[in-house]
């Protein structure tokens, strides 16, 4: 379950845009995947318009990335308690060269607050 979620995101700056993806492949912790360089075209020109076509496709597929993730979220039980969660996480390991642990506890930080 935990390697289907996949982080999209945009990193822009002025007229350029380009496309980052995290993810959890073979377990481990956020893989960086950088894609393509993207710039708005400025013009009516085709090889501009070609240029914004391009970037608009990349946030396209960022978006279905995101629904997908959503699907996968929706899966997971309500009732999910820490200890599952921590099985969930035994099982899926760290890496594949990554012993399994006999004992995991999740940091303060992942817990939500009590109101």
């Amino acid at each position: 379950m935990v390697r289907n979620l996949l982080q999209p995101t945009v990193c822009s700056e002025g007229l350029y845009a380009q496309m980052l993806e995290m993810d959890c492949a073979n377990g481990r912790v956020c893989r960086l995947v950088r894609r393509k360089v993207h710039h708005v075209g400025q013009g009516m020109n085709p090889g501009e318009i070609a240029a914004t076509l391009s970037l608009l496709t990349a946030v396209l597929q960022s978006r279905y990335i995101i629904e997908e993730v959503y699907n996968v979220i929706k899966k997971i039980p309500e009732d999910l308690n820490e200890e599952s969660l921590l099985n969930i996480i035994n099982e899926t390991g760290s890496s594949l060269e990554s012993p399994k642990h006999k004992t995991l506890s999740l940091p303060p930080s992942t817990l939500t607050p009590k109101k």
